[in-house]
């Protein structure tokens, strides 16, 4: 690159321009500096040029921008339109403009960005040089450039638009997003879309980026992310508080709560019990004997055992399949809860059942686990 007077030449890349009054342009690199690297993504400012890219608008369903997280949310198949603005002060200059889709975080940066093949089997037509192209233009001059797979800068999946005019220009271009960051492709990482002012030669006039994440509901996701800072600065603030006030005297200990008498989240510690009528429970008649004296001991295990069921119901009984299970439990709650799950999961199984036979045989067990919890549930 030289700079020189009106009769010296500046160069750009490997070609000259001429350069007319006091401002003279630069690049930020050559051709061969950054082709054959990874990508970057921090900003290059450039007077001269002028660059810059800006969204227009206050969001809408298809996009909704943070400026709180500086993070762009859009939605997938839905178009957005930026604005890129620059200066041109050379007639005979042909500048560009780059778009690429990359990874911003610096671990994954490397990453190539391509679309998932499920997203890519449901296009009816598309050539070659757009299928694995995450991001679309929808401007007629638009050129698409890369290969599936690249890594250096050259070979990214981007799309190239020549910038027209002379002077203070702006170019208002629409992109379209074909995957999501939750696709196979992407895997959630984060994302950064790089928009790049180029010469002729390749060389960088101007960069700027904008941290983007394509999912289906932007406002919803926009919400959240946002959401997730602040409350991490309350946990932070609610943890260092509760730390200044870990003594407490028993005068201050907080009421206990009240629940109801069926509820299964009071436990106390009890005698175990058994499941089968083998041996009934029985309330007591003496105020002085609490109910959980009545229970009687549980026989020893016995394994698991078809045909010999002890369950007291002459339907159930009969049932040459059923099975009876005992089982050595810590207390009366999680004899309750045991039933009560062995409850949901029978009554589930009828829902899905399209037999009227065996829906009448499980019935006959949701009624048993009825009658077994209500005899339980006294107890607690």
């Amino acid at each position: 690159m030289m700079f020189g007077n009106d009769d010296e030449m500046l160069k750009f890349g490997n070609e000259p321009y001429p350069v007319k009054g006091e401002m003279k342009p630069f690049a930020h690199t050559s051709f061969a500096d950054h082709t054959s690297k990874i990508p970057e993504l921090e900003d290059l400012p450039n007077e001269f040029y002028n660059f810059n890219v800006e969204l227009k608008g206050e969001g809408s369903k298809a996009w909704a921008y943070s400026n709180k997280l500086k993070k762009l949310y859009v939605k997938k198949k839905q178009a957005l339109t930026v604005s890129v603005s620059h200066r041109n002060t050379l007639p005979d200059a042909r500048l560009y403009l780059r778009v690429m889709l990359i990874c911003s975080s610096p671990q994954d940066v490397h990453r190539p960005v391509e679309r998932c093949q499920h997203d890519i089997s449901k296009d009816s037509v598309v050539s070659e040089d757009l299928k694995y192209h995450v991001v679309r233009c929808l401007n007629p001059e638009a050129a698409y450039i890369g290969k599936a797979g690249g890594v250096a800068f050259k070979d990214r999946l981007a799309m190239t638009i020549k910038l027209q005019g002379v002077g203070e220009q702006v170019t208002p271009v629409s992109l379209e997003f074909l995957c999501q960051n939750s696709c196979p492709t992407i895997e959630r990482r984060a994302t950064s879309l790089v928009f790049t002012l180029e010469d002729e030669h390749g060389a960088i006039l101007g960069r700027n980026s904008i941290n983007v994440k394509i999912c289906s509901c932007p406002k919803r996701d926009m919400d959240k992310e946002e959401g997730k800072g602040a409350a991490g600065s309350a946990v932070g603030g609610k943890r260092k508080h509760d730390a200044q006030n870990t003594s407490t005297t028993a005068d201050d200990q907080p009421p206990r709560k009240l629940t109801r008498q069926s509820s299964l989240s009071s436990v106390r510690p009890t005698r175990s019990v058994t499941s089968t009528n083998q041996h009934e429970l029985q309330v007591p008649s003496t105020s002085g004997i609490t109910p959980f004296d009545c229970v009687k001991k549980e026989t020893p295990y016995v394994p698991v055992s078809r045909s010999s069921s002890t369950i007291s119901n002459t339907a159930v009984e009969n049932d040459s399949t059923a099975i009876a299970v005992n089982l050595r439990l810590p207390d009366i709650a999680t004899a309750v809860e045991v039933v009560e799950y062995a409850f949901k999961h029978i009554s589930a199984d009828m829902v899905r059942c399209g037999n009227e036979e065996k829906r009448n045989r499980l019935a006959t067990f949701l009624a048993h686990c009825r009658r077994m919890k209500s005899k339980y549930s006294q107890f607690l």
